[in-house]
């Protein structure tokens, strides 16, 4: 099979691993979480820089001022993982976690990065944060309607499809990934085994009745155009 560009991938996904040694790490983009991550990452091909909703309230404000200055030095290829999650007690900081997004949604507007963003059940409200900004970037493991899809397509951003559509019951993505164009959707695996990428390739050339060698040339054409690469 051509290699495939796993557009999001955390490192700690190949902690403890021992079946990693026929994957092309230039393939991979590495996905930061926290500011403990950006050294590490800063050292690979591929990365991003930013801080997740989940773990907003083990920054400060002043962090975010370090990651400006982080993004400038090691130049990663895109801002992020960032967003907005209102899964359970998550939801109880959020006024936090709206101001960290803002602040990583203007730093990608300074640096014309590309934005990597998280929104578990939050889609409307991410996408209110996100229609008065220029940012570009890809709504990573989307789960939402085919209607919130194409509201976020409109606004330049691609669909991040990962291991959730392998699950039985989740026709509503597999709905979703049939109905969103091709040039709109990156492969991933987030914090999954990476070698489940091939399931989902095969998973969405399934869907959309195509070759797995088109679904793949497709997606990484995607991922090149949105991350440069």
């Amino acid at each position: 099979m051509i290699n495939i560009i796993n557009s999001h991938i955390h490192l700690e996904a190949l902690s403890g691993k021992s079946n990693l040694d026929n994957l092309n790490y230039q393939n991979f983009v590495f996905i930061s979480s926290k500011k403990i991550d950006w050294n590490n990452l800063a050292k690979l091909t591929h990365f991003s820089l930013g801080i997740h909703p989940w773990y907003v309230d083990i920054h400060k404000y002043k962090d975010l001022e370090d990651l400006s200055f982080e993004i400038k030095k090691s130049k990663p290829i895109a801002v992020g993982e960032c967003g907005l999650d209102l899964f359970g007690n998550r939801k109880k900081n959020i006024s936090k976690q709206e101001f960290f997004f803002d602040f990583q949604i203007n730093l990608a507007d300074e640096n014309h990065l590309p934005l990597i963003v998280h929104s578990v059940r939050a889609n409307q409200l991410v996408l209110n944060h996100l229609k008065n900004s220029n940012t570009r970037g890809v709504i990573h493991g989307f789960y939402g309607s085919k209607e919130e899809a194409k509201q976020f397509i409109s606004l330049g951003f691609l669909i991040g499809i990962g291991h959730m559509v392998l699950k039985h019951n989740f026709q509503k993505l597999k709905e979703v990934v049939k109905s969103c164009p091709m040039d709109c959707i990156l492969l991933e695996t987030d914090d999954k085994d990476p070698q489940e990428i091939n399931k989902v390739v095969f998973m969405i050339s399934k869907i959309k009745k195509l070759t797995v060698e088109d679904t793949v040339l497709i997606c990484n054409k995607n991922a090149k155009k949105l991350f440069g690469i």
